[in-house]
C-alpha cells in the first residue's frame, strides 16, 4: 500500500536528475536531518507550486543524514515509512487542508 505526506516546497534543499534533498521538519525529532527520494515519487500538488507530495510504500525505509562542510555523513538514522508520516504529520495536515481548500474554491 502506498503512503504520502505534503511537504512545503521550501523543505527542498537540492535537486538532482533524478532526486531531491529534503529536509525534515522543525518541529520534527528529526530535525536538521535530510534524505533523498525519487523524483519520480514527488508531485506538485497545488499551492501555486509551492506544495508536493511524496509517495513511498509502508515497507519503504528512509535513511536520513547530516552532514558536515565536507559533505560527510556526521549523523545516519535510518526510520520507517511510520515514523516520516508522524515526523511530516503537523505540515502535511495543513497542506492538505489547504490543497483541499483551494480544489473546492475553484
Amino acid at each position: 500500500m502506498w503512503d504520502e505526506v505534503f511537504i512545503n516546497i521550501q523543505n527542498i534543499e537540492k535537486t538532482t536528475h533524478k532526486a531531491a534533498l529534503i529536509k525534515m521538519p522543525n518541529d520534527s525529532l528529526f530535525k536538521g536531518l535530510t534524505f533523498w527520494h525519487p523524483l519520480s515519487l514527488i508531485r506538485e500538488e497545488g499551492g501555486n507550486s509551492y506544495f508536493l507530495s511524496i509517495s513511498f510504500t509502508e515497507d519503504f525505509e528512509f535513511e536520513l543524514f547530516k552532514t558536515n562542510k565536507h559533505y560527510k555523513k556526521t549523523r545516519i538514522e535510518h526510520i520507517s515509512a511510520d515514523e516520516m508520516i508522524q515526523a511530516f504529520e503537523k505540515a502535511s495536515k495543513s497542506i492538505k487542508e489547504s490543497i483541499q481548500q483551494s480544489r473546492k474554491d475553484s
